[in-house]
Protein backbone atom coordinates (compact mmCIF):
# COMPACT_ATOMS: atom_id res chain seq x y z
CA UNK A 1 0.00 0.00 0.00
CA UNK A 2 1.11 3.23 -0.36
CA UNK A 3 1.81 5.25 2.86
CA UNK A 4 1.04 9.10 2.94
CA UNK A 5 3.70 11.30 4.28
CA UNK A 6 3.08 14.30 5.67
CA UNK A 7 5.94 17.15 6.05
CA UNK A 8 6.02 20.51 6.48
CA UNK A 9 8.78 23.07 6.94
CA UNK A 10 8.51 24.78 9.90
CA UNK A 11 9.49 28.54 9.03
CA UNK A 12 8.73 31.16 11.41
CA UNK A 13 10.72 32.36 15.01
CA UNK A 14 8.29 32.90 18.11
CA UNK A 15 8.86 36.85 19.49
CA UNK A 16 10.84 36.89 22.81
CA UNK A 17 8.84 38.00 25.98
CA UNK A 18 10.18 39.40 29.35
CA UNK A 19 9.15 36.23 31.54
CA UNK A 20 12.47 35.32 33.73
CA UNK A 21 12.19 31.81 31.55
CA UNK A 22 11.51 33.68 27.93
CA UNK A 23 9.08 31.82 25.14
CA UNK A 24 11.46 31.56 22.32
CA UNK A 25 12.16 29.44 19.35
CA UNK A 26 16.25 29.03 19.01
CA UNK A 27 15.84 26.93 15.68
CA UNK A 28 13.42 26.43 12.67
CA UNK A 29 12.36 22.73 11.98
CA UNK A 30 10.63 20.39 9.76
CA UNK A 31 7.96 19.18 11.02
CA UNK A 32 6.64 15.41 9.69
CA UNK A 33 4.24 13.26 10.68
CA UNK A 34 5.41 9.60 10.76
CA UNK A 35 2.46 6.95 9.10
CA UNK A 36 1.68 3.42 10.43
CA UNK A 37 1.04 0.54 8.04
CA UNK A 38 -2.65 0.59 7.55
CA UNK A 39 -3.53 1.04 11.33
CA UNK A 40 -3.85 3.30 13.70
CA UNK A 41 -1.44 4.25 16.24
CA UNK A 42 2.52 3.79 16.81
CA UNK A 43 3.44 2.77 19.45
CA UNK A 44 6.90 3.12 21.95
CA UNK A 45 8.23 0.75 24.58
CA UNK A 46 6.35 0.74 27.84
CA UNK A 47 7.77 -1.56 29.94
CA UNK A 48 9.34 0.82 32.63
CA UNK A 49 12.84 -0.02 31.35
CA UNK A 50 13.90 3.58 29.34
CA UNK A 51 14.39 3.68 25.37
CA UNK A 52 16.37 5.21 23.05
CA UNK A 53 14.62 5.41 19.98
CA UNK A 54 16.23 8.24 17.97
CA UNK A 55 19.92 7.81 17.19
CA UNK A 56 22.74 10.09 16.22
CA UNK A 57 21.89 10.21 12.22
CA UNK A 58 18.10 10.77 12.54
CA UNK A 59 17.02 7.37 12.28
CA UNK A 60 13.49 6.90 14.07
CA UNK A 61 12.65 3.23 15.21
CA UNK A 62 9.53 1.82 16.87
CA UNK A 63 5.93 -0.05 16.02
CA UNK A 64 3.10 0.39 14.28
CA UNK A 65 0.09 -0.98 13.53
CA UNK A 66 -0.80 -2.84 10.41
CA UNK A 67 -4.15 -3.49 9.37
CA UNK A 68 -3.73 -7.14 10.46
CA UNK A 69 -6.40 -8.32 13.62
CA UNK A 70 -3.96 -9.24 16.01
CA UNK A 71 -5.81 -12.79 17.45
CA UNK A 72 -3.66 -12.78 20.96
CA UNK A 73 -4.77 -8.86 21.77
CA UNK A 74 -5.66 -9.24 25.25
CA UNK A 75 -8.47 -7.12 25.46
CA UNK A 76 -6.83 -3.96 24.20
CA UNK A 77 -9.14 -1.55 21.88
CA UNK A 78 -6.25 -1.56 19.58
CA UNK A 79 -6.07 -4.99 18.73
CA UNK A 80 -4.11 -4.63 15.46
CA UNK A 81 -1.04 -6.78 14.89
CA UNK A 82 2.43 -4.55 15.50
CA UNK A 83 5.19 -4.24 13.14
CA UNK A 84 9.11 -2.87 14.44
CA UNK A 85 9.74 -0.20 12.03
CA UNK A 86 12.87 2.48 11.14
CA UNK A 87 11.93 5.82 9.98
CA UNK A 88 14.48 7.73 8.07
CA UNK A 89 14.83 9.80 5.40
CA UNK A 90 11.19 9.96 5.12
CA UNK A 91 10.60 6.24 4.22
CA UNK A 92 8.83 3.64 6.38
CA UNK A 93 10.56 0.60 6.78
CA UNK A 94 8.87 -2.45 8.08
CA UNK A 95 10.75 -5.21 9.59
CA UNK A 96 8.76 -7.60 9.78
CA UNK A 97 8.27 -10.30 12.75
CA UNK A 98 9.73 -13.87 13.75
CA UNK A 99 7.87 -16.61 11.27
CA UNK A 100 4.56 -17.40 13.42
CA UNK A 101 4.45 -14.30 15.12
CA UNK A 102 1.72 -10.92 14.85
CA UNK A 103 4.29 -8.23 17.10
CA UNK A 104 7.46 -6.94 17.29
CA UNK A 105 8.92 -4.05 18.58
CA UNK A 106 12.68 -2.60 18.65
CA UNK A 107 13.52 -0.99 22.16
CA UNK A 108 16.72 0.92 21.46
CA UNK A 109 19.19 2.18 17.78
CA UNK A 110 22.37 2.59 18.56
CA UNK A 111 24.32 5.31 16.51
CA UNK A 112 25.89 2.77 14.47
CA UNK A 113 22.13 1.19 13.18
CA UNK A 114 21.90 -1.93 15.28
CA UNK A 115 18.29 -2.04 16.88
CA UNK A 116 16.94 -4.57 19.79
CA UNK A 117 13.56 -4.70 20.88
CA UNK A 118 11.38 -8.35 20.74
CA UNK A 119 9.21 -9.86 18.77
CA UNK A 120 6.67 -13.09 19.22
CA UNK A 121 7.15 -16.23 18.10
CA UNK A 122 4.35 -18.39 16.36
CA UNK A 123 4.48 -20.91 19.96
CA UNK A 124 1.97 -20.92 22.38
CA UNK A 125 3.35 -19.89 25.87
CA UNK A 126 2.55 -23.22 28.17
CA UNK A 127 2.44 -20.92 31.08
CA UNK A 128 0.56 -18.00 30.19
CA UNK A 129 -2.95 -18.28 28.58
CA UNK A 130 -3.68 -17.29 24.88
CA UNK A 131 -0.48 -15.86 24.97
CA UNK A 132 2.11 -16.17 22.04
CA UNK A 133 6.12 -16.19 23.40
CA UNK A 134 8.61 -13.73 22.95
CA UNK A 135 11.92 -13.52 21.90
CA UNK A 136 14.63 -10.94 22.11
CA UNK A 137 15.78 -9.94 18.87
CA UNK A 138 18.65 -7.69 17.39
CA UNK A 139 18.46 -6.16 14.00
CA UNK A 140 21.27 -5.34 11.69
CA UNK A 141 20.73 -3.78 8.65
CA UNK A 142 16.98 -4.46 8.62
CA UNK A 143 17.79 -8.01 9.34
CA UNK A 144 16.54 -9.30 12.51
CA UNK A 145 18.78 -11.57 14.48
CA UNK A 146 16.76 -14.27 17.13
CA UNK A 147 18.02 -14.29 20.80
CA UNK A 148 17.03 -17.46 23.07
CA UNK A 149 16.31 -17.51 26.54
CA UNK A 150 18.14 -19.58 29.29
CA UNK A 151 15.51 -22.39 28.99
CA UNK A 152 12.34 -20.33 29.97
CA UNK A 153 10.16 -19.49 27.53
CA UNK A 154 10.41 -15.93 26.95
CA UNK A 155 13.27 -12.73 26.30
CA UNK A 156 13.30 -9.34 25.43
CA UNK A 157 16.01 -7.00 24.10
CA UNK A 158 16.15 -3.94 25.82
CA UNK A 159 19.30 -1.77 24.32
CA UNK A 160 22.26 -2.12 21.78
CA UNK A 161 25.41 -0.55 21.80
CA UNK A 162 27.30 0.77 18.55
CA UNK A 163 29.32 -2.33 18.76
CA UNK A 164 26.18 -4.85 18.50
CA UNK A 165 26.72 -5.78 21.88
CA UNK A 166 22.47 -6.04 23.04
CA UNK A 167 21.26 -6.56 26.97
CA UNK A 168 17.72 -7.67 27.99
CA UNK A 169 16.44 -10.28 30.19
CA UNK A 170 15.46 -14.17 29.45
CA UNK A 171 13.79 -16.70 31.29
CA UNK A 172 15.05 -19.61 32.85
CA UNK A 173 12.89 -22.70 34.11
CA UNK A 174 13.12 -22.05 37.79
CA UNK A 175 9.60 -21.36 39.57
CA UNK A 176 9.72 -17.28 40.55
CA UNK A 177 7.50 -16.64 43.65
CA UNK A 178 8.51 -13.06 43.58
CA UNK A 179 8.37 -11.78 39.83
CA UNK A 180 8.63 -8.39 38.69
CA UNK A 181 6.94 -9.23 35.46
CA UNK A 182 4.00 -11.54 35.15
CA UNK A 183 6.29 -14.64 34.10
CA UNK A 184 6.08 -17.16 36.74
CA UNK A 185 10.07 -18.15 36.34
CA UNK A 186 13.11 -16.69 37.20
CA UNK A 187 14.43 -13.54 34.70
CA UNK A 188 17.70 -13.31 34.10
CA UNK A 189 19.91 -10.39 32.61
CA UNK A 190 21.74 -10.83 29.81
CA UNK A 191 24.59 -9.72 27.43
CA UNK A 192 24.68 -10.77 23.86
CA UNK A 193 28.05 -10.53 21.71
CA UNK A 194 28.83 -11.49 18.53
CA UNK A 195 26.17 -14.37 18.58
CA UNK A 196 27.13 -15.70 22.42
CA UNK A 197 24.52 -15.00 24.88
CA UNK A 198 25.91 -14.98 28.45
CA UNK A 199 23.90 -14.21 31.74
CA UNK A 200 25.24 -11.56 34.39
CA UNK A 201 23.96 -13.43 36.79
CA UNK A 202 21.69 -11.05 40.16
CA UNK A 203 22.53 -9.50 42.96
CA UNK A 204 21.98 -12.47 45.15
CA UNK A 205 17.79 -12.64 44.70
CA UNK A 206 16.18 -14.75 42.04
CA UNK A 207 15.94 -11.84 39.16
CA UNK A 208 17.63 -9.60 37.15
CA UNK A 209 17.12 -7.33 34.33
CA UNK A 210 19.65 -4.83 31.84
CA UNK A 211 18.52 -1.61 31.16
CA UNK A 212 21.35 -0.15 29.24
CA UNK A 213 24.91 -1.09 27.77
CA UNK A 214 27.50 1.82 26.83
CA UNK A 215 30.13 1.41 24.05
CA UNK A 216 32.79 0.50 26.66
CA UNK A 217 30.31 -2.66 27.29
CA UNK A 218 29.50 -1.64 30.87
CA UNK A 219 26.18 -3.04 32.01
CA UNK A 220 23.59 -1.39 34.11
CA UNK A 221 19.94 -2.86 35.35
CA UNK A 222 18.11 -3.83 37.90
CA UNK A 223 18.58 -6.87 40.26
CA UNK A 224 17.01 -8.31 43.75
CA UNK A 225 19.48 -8.49 46.48
CA UNK A 226 17.41 -11.06 48.12
CA UNK A 227 14.74 -13.47 47.79
CA UNK A 228 12.46 -11.41 50.08
CA UNK A 229 8.52 -10.69 48.57
CA UNK A 230 8.37 -7.08 51.50
CA UNK A 231 9.65 -5.50 50.05
CA UNK A 232 8.33 -1.11 50.25
CA UNK A 233 8.61 -1.24 46.81
CA UNK A 234 6.28 -0.90 43.13
CA UNK A 235 7.94 -4.41 42.19
CA UNK A 236 7.66 -7.57 44.18
CA UNK A 237 11.13 -7.57 45.68
CA UNK A 238 13.64 -4.98 46.98
CA UNK A 239 15.05 -4.29 43.01
CA UNK A 240 18.62 -2.55 43.55
CA UNK A 241 20.84 -0.94 40.68
CA UNK A 242 23.40 -2.64 39.41
CA UNK A 243 26.81 -2.01 37.01
CA UNK A 244 27.87 -4.91 35.45
CA UNK A 245 31.45 -4.47 33.75
CA UNK A 246 34.09 -7.14 33.05
CA UNK A 247 32.61 -9.97 34.59
CA UNK A 248 31.33 -8.67 38.11
CA UNK A 249 27.56 -6.89 39.00
CA UNK A 250 28.59 -4.65 41.73
CA UNK A 251 25.67 -3.40 43.66
CA UNK A 252 24.59 0.29 43.58
CA UNK A 253 22.49 0.03 46.94
CA UNK A 254 20.12 3.07 47.52
CA UNK A 255 19.62 6.11 49.08
CA UNK A 256 18.11 3.97 52.56
CA UNK A 257 15.23 2.55 51.57
CA UNK A 258 14.64 -0.41 50.04
CA UNK A 259 14.63 0.16 46.15
CA UNK A 260 16.16 2.63 43.60
CA UNK A 261 15.98 2.48 39.40
CA UNK A 262 18.19 3.50 36.91
CA UNK A 263 17.05 5.74 33.96
CA UNK A 264 20.37 6.38 32.10
CA UNK A 265 24.17 5.17 31.61
CA UNK A 266 26.60 7.66 30.16
CA UNK A 267 29.55 6.32 28.13
CA UNK A 268 31.52 7.35 31.34
CA UNK A 269 30.00 4.76 33.29
CA UNK A 270 27.38 7.33 35.00
CA UNK A 271 24.03 5.84 35.89
CA UNK A 272 21.52 8.57 37.13
CA UNK A 273 17.51 7.53 38.34
CA UNK A 274 15.77 7.49 41.95
CA UNK A 275 15.71 5.23 44.88
CA UNK A 276 13.22 5.44 47.92
CA UNK A 277 15.03 6.96 50.90
CA UNK A 278 14.64 5.29 54.76
CA UNK A 279 10.36 4.76 55.28
CA UNK A 280 10.16 4.07 51.81
CA UNK A 281 7.40 6.86 51.59
CA UNK A 282 9.16 9.03 48.72
CA UNK A 283 11.94 8.76 46.61
CA UNK A 284 14.94 10.99 45.69
CA UNK A 285 17.25 11.52 42.47
CA UNK A 286 20.47 9.95 42.57
CA UNK A 287 23.97 10.17 40.33
CA UNK A 288 26.31 7.31 40.37
CA UNK A 289 29.77 9.10 39.97
CA UNK A 290 31.81 6.10 39.59
CA UNK A 291 32.34 5.40 43.05
CA UNK A 292 29.37 7.19 45.20
CA UNK A 293 25.83 7.04 44.88
CA UNK A 294 25.06 11.21 45.33
CA UNK A 295 21.65 12.50 46.61
CA UNK A 296 20.91 15.02 44.69
CA UNK A 297 18.30 16.53 46.41
CA UNK A 298 15.18 18.07 45.18
CA UNK A 299 13.72 21.56 44.66
CA UNK A 300 12.33 21.93 48.00
CA UNK A 301 9.77 19.09 48.01
CA UNK A 302 9.69 15.62 49.23
CA UNK A 303 10.02 13.65 45.75
CA UNK A 304 12.35 13.74 42.47
CA UNK A 305 13.38 11.41 40.20
CA UNK A 306 16.90 11.93 37.79
CA UNK A 307 14.93 10.73 34.07
CA UNK A 308 18.25 10.90 32.32
CA UNK A 309 22.21 12.04 31.60
CA UNK A 310 23.96 13.06 28.74
CA UNK A 311 27.76 12.44 27.88
CA UNK A 312 28.74 15.62 29.65
CA UNK A 313 27.44 14.71 33.11
CA UNK A 314 24.69 17.14 32.84
CA UNK A 315 21.63 15.69 34.67
CA UNK A 316 17.96 16.11 34.13
CA UNK A 317 14.47 14.90 35.64
CA UNK A 318 11.55 16.24 37.66
CA UNK A 319 11.19 17.48 41.59
CA UNK A 320 8.63 17.88 43.89
CA UNK A 321 8.67 21.85 44.87
CA UNK A 322 8.59 23.51 48.34
CA UNK A 323 5.67 22.18 50.14
CA UNK A 324 4.70 19.63 47.38
CA UNK A 325 2.83 22.19 45.81
CA UNK A 326 3.54 20.79 42.39
CA UNK A 327 6.35 19.09 40.25
CA UNK A 328 9.00 21.39 37.81
CA UNK A 329 11.24 19.73 35.65
CA UNK A 330 15.32 20.21 36.64
CA UNK A 331 18.65 20.57 35.03
CA UNK A 332 21.48 19.23 37.70
CA UNK A 333 25.35 19.88 36.65
CA UNK A 334 28.43 20.60 39.63
CA UNK A 335 25.83 20.19 42.42
CA UNK A 336 23.29 23.05 41.17
CA UNK A 337 19.72 21.91 40.79
CA UNK A 338 17.96 24.41 38.41
CA UNK A 339 14.51 24.49 38.00
CA UNK A 340 12.48 24.51 34.25
CA UNK A 341 9.60 26.45 34.38
CA UNK A 342 6.05 24.95 32.41
CA UNK A 343 4.56 27.01 29.65
CA UNK A 344 2.56 30.00 30.97
CA UNK A 345 -0.62 29.42 32.55
CA UNK A 346 0.72 25.85 33.14
CA UNK A 347 1.29 24.84 36.53
CA UNK A 348 3.79 21.43 35.99
CA UNK A 349 6.97 20.22 34.32
CA UNK A 350 9.35 17.71 33.61
CA UNK A 351 12.00 16.63 32.13
CA UNK A 352 12.92 13.76 29.14
CA UNK A 353 15.94 13.57 27.38
CA UNK A 354 19.24 16.43 26.87
CA UNK A 355 21.40 16.43 24.77
CA UNK A 356 25.34 17.50 24.94
CA UNK A 357 24.57 21.27 23.07
CA UNK A 358 22.49 22.07 26.52
CA UNK A 359 18.86 21.32 24.76
CA UNK A 360 16.42 20.11 27.12
CA UNK A 361 12.79 18.46 25.87
CA UNK A 362 9.86 17.53 28.46
CA UNK A 363 6.52 18.44 29.21
CA UNK A 364 4.36 20.97 30.35
CA UNK A 365 1.09 20.29 32.14
CA UNK A 366 -2.20 22.48 32.92
CA UNK A 367 -2.69 23.04 36.06
CA UNK A 368 -5.96 20.46 36.32
CA UNK A 369 -4.07 17.98 34.33
CA UNK A 370 -6.18 17.61 31.61
CA UNK A 371 -3.61 18.19 28.76
CA UNK A 372 0.07 18.68 28.41
CA UNK A 373 2.33 19.82 25.72
CA UNK A 374 5.87 18.98 24.21
CA UNK A 375 8.52 21.58 25.47
CA UNK A 376 11.65 22.51 24.42
CA UNK A 377 13.92 24.40 27.22
CA UNK A 378 17.00 26.23 25.60
CA UNK A 379 19.29 29.02 26.30
CA UNK A 380 17.12 29.77 29.06
CA UNK A 381 14.04 30.14 27.52
CA UNK A 382 10.67 27.92 26.88
CA UNK A 383 9.47 26.80 23.92
CA UNK A 384 5.76 25.15 22.98
CA UNK A 385 6.99 22.63 20.41
CA UNK A 386 3.34 22.79 18.77
CA UNK A 387 4.10 26.24 17.76
CA UNK A 388 6.33 23.91 14.77
CA UNK A 389 3.29 21.67 13.95
CA UNK A 390 1.41 23.34 10.61
CA UNK A 391 -2.31 24.14 11.91
CA UNK A 392 -3.78 22.08 9.16
CA UNK A 393 -2.44 18.98 10.28
CA UNK A 394 -4.51 18.99 13.40
CA UNK A 395 -1.36 16.96 15.49
CA UNK A 396 -0.85 17.70 18.68
CA UNK A 397 2.29 17.12 20.40
CA UNK A 398 1.75 15.86 23.92
CA UNK A 399 5.42 15.67 25.52
CA UNK A 400 4.52 11.97 26.50
CA UNK A 401 7.41 10.07 24.40
CA UNK A 402 10.37 12.28 23.54
CA UNK A 403 13.67 11.92 22.15
CA UNK A 404 16.36 14.15 21.05
CA UNK A 405 19.94 13.63 19.76
CA UNK A 406 23.33 15.89 19.43
CA UNK A 407 22.27 17.17 16.12
CA UNK A 408 18.93 18.15 17.89
CA UNK A 409 16.35 16.25 16.19
CA UNK A 410 13.22 15.27 18.29
CA UNK A 411 11.34 12.77 17.61
CA UNK A 412 7.97 11.91 19.76
CA UNK A 413 4.62 10.17 19.69
CA UNK A 414 1.48 12.94 19.84
CA UNK A 415 -2.12 12.37 19.08
CA UNK A 416 -3.76 12.92 15.66
CA UNK A 417 -6.95 15.21 14.81
CA UNK A 418 -9.16 11.60 15.29
CA UNK A 419 -7.12 10.46 18.20
CA UNK A 420 -5.13 8.26 17.19
CA UNK A 421 -1.14 7.99 18.64
CA UNK A 422 1.50 8.87 15.83
CA UNK A 423 5.29 9.81 15.96
CA UNK A 424 6.86 12.66 14.95
CA UNK A 425 9.91 14.54 13.87
CA UNK A 426 11.40 17.77 14.16
CA UNK A 427 14.26 18.45 12.00
CA UNK A 428 16.33 21.92 12.88
CA UNK A 429 17.07 23.98 9.60
CA UNK A 430 19.06 27.21 8.60
CA UNK A 431 19.53 29.15 5.51
CA UNK A 432 17.86 28.66 2.36
CA UNK A 433 15.83 25.86 3.93
CA UNK A 434 13.95 28.07 6.34
CA UNK A 435 13.85 30.75 3.78
CA UNK A 436 12.51 29.11 1.49
CA UNK A 437 10.15 27.19 3.27
CA UNK A 438 6.11 27.05 1.75
CA UNK A 439 4.41 25.75 4.93
CA UNK A 440 3.06 28.18 7.69
CA UNK A 441 4.02 27.64 11.58
CA UNK A 442 0.96 27.20 13.97
CA UNK A 443 0.38 29.64 16.04
CA UNK A 444 1.60 29.64 19.89
CA UNK A 445 -0.87 28.05 21.45
CA UNK A 446 -2.92 29.55 23.74
CA UNK A 447 -1.99 28.98 27.93
CA UNK A 448 -3.84 26.86 29.64
CA UNK A 449 -7.26 28.66 30.92
CA UNK A 450 -6.51 27.35 34.41
CA UNK A 451 -3.78 30.02 34.99
CA UNK A 452 -3.93 30.04 38.51
CA UNK A 453 -0.45 28.69 39.94
CA UNK A 454 -1.53 26.69 43.44
CA UNK A 455 -0.63 23.83 45.46
CA UNK A 456 -1.77 20.91 43.27
CA UNK A 457 -4.68 18.79 45.52
CA UNK A 458 -3.26 15.13 46.38
CA UNK A 459 -5.55 13.49 43.11
CA UNK A 460 -3.11 15.69 41.21
CA UNK A 461 -0.25 14.98 42.11
CA UNK A 462 -0.85 11.52 42.42
CA UNK A 463 -1.47 11.36 38.95
CA UNK A 464 1.56 13.42 38.02
CA UNK A 465 3.58 10.61 40.06
CA UNK A 466 2.04 7.71 38.19
CA UNK A 467 3.15 9.49 35.05
CA UNK A 468 6.63 9.87 35.76
CA UNK A 469 7.22 6.53 37.44
CA UNK A 470 8.08 3.36 35.78
CA UNK A 471 5.10 0.65 35.04
CA UNK A 472 6.14 -2.62 34.61
CA UNK A 473 4.26 -4.17 31.37
CA UNK A 474 5.09 -6.13 28.49
CA UNK A 475 3.19 -5.42 24.99
CA UNK A 476 0.82 -7.93 24.63
CA UNK A 477 1.01 -9.94 28.41
CA UNK A 478 -1.50 -9.05 30.56
CA UNK A 479 -0.99 -7.29 33.69
CA UNK A 480 0.52 -9.19 36.84
CA UNK A 481 -2.13 -9.69 39.33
Amino acid sequence: MKLQLMSFIATCLLAVSALPMQLAAQSNYVFTEVPTFGGPNTSANQTGAKNNLLNAVGTLVGGADTMVSDPYCPGSPDCFASHAFTFAHGALKDLGSLPGGFDSEPFWISDSGWAAGFSEIGVLDPLIPNFLELRAVAWQNGKAIEIGTFGGNDSMAQAVNDRGQVVGFALNSTPDSIAPLPWPTEMRAFLWDDGVMQSLGTLGGPDSWAFFVNDSGQVAGISYPDFSSISGCDTPGKNHVFLWEKGHMQDMGTLGGSCSWPEGLSKQGRIVGWSNVPGNTTQHPFLWDGTTLLDLGTLGGSCGYATWINDNSEVIGVSCTENDETFLAFAWKNGVMTPLPPLPGDCASDARRNNSKGQIIGASYSCDFSSSRGVLWENGTVTDLNSFVPPESGFDIIGDVMYMNDHGVIAGNGVTLNGDIHFFTLTPVSGSAATNASAAVAALRNPSANTVHTKLDPDMLAKLRARITPHHNIPSLPPRN
